[in-house]
């Protein structure tokens, strides 16, 4: 509910997903705004980024936290293990998921319950996906 006097939501009314998304991709622009730029450029490099991927990644990057877990399950692959061991290739899994076209269709398919080999046929991560599947 509304809070009259501020307009603001109530703590305790959960908001729509699609605001928290926003909300969170705020956050992030922010926190790499107030960044020294050495810092910056060090944060970038650890996750494979450069400065001129900023805004695709920022502007189309909410997905991410939501599809590419479910992705990684629906191809058998463990993403605490992946985040332990192999944090690199996440962070390229997450590189990759940001830029995707298929967004919709992706989430669609996962929603659906579809296959491994349907979701492939529009996940540019496919192969990786793959790969980590059968190493599994």
């Amino acid at each position: 509910m509304a809070n009259v006097q501020t307009g603001l939501h109530s703590p305790a009314i959960p908001r729509p997903s699609w605001l928290r998304r926003v909300m969170l991709r705020r956050a992030e622009r922010r926190a790499l705004d107030t960044m020294e730029p050495r810092d910056r450029e060090r944060v970038l490099a650890e996750v494979g980024l450069c400065e001129s991927d900023l805004p695709c990644v920022l502007d189309r990057s909410g997905h991410v936290a939501e599809l590419l877990p479910e992705a990684l399950r629906l191809n058998g692959v463990d993403a605490v293990w992946l985040d332990e061991r192999r944090r690199d290739l996440l962070w390229d899994l997450q590189r990759v998921c940001s830029a995707c076209p298929t967004v919709r269709q992706c989430r669609r398919l996962i929603a659906a319950g579809a296959p491994a080999a349907e979701h492939h046929a529009v996940c540019p991560n496919a192969g990786t996906l793959t790969s980590l599947g059968t190493a599994a």
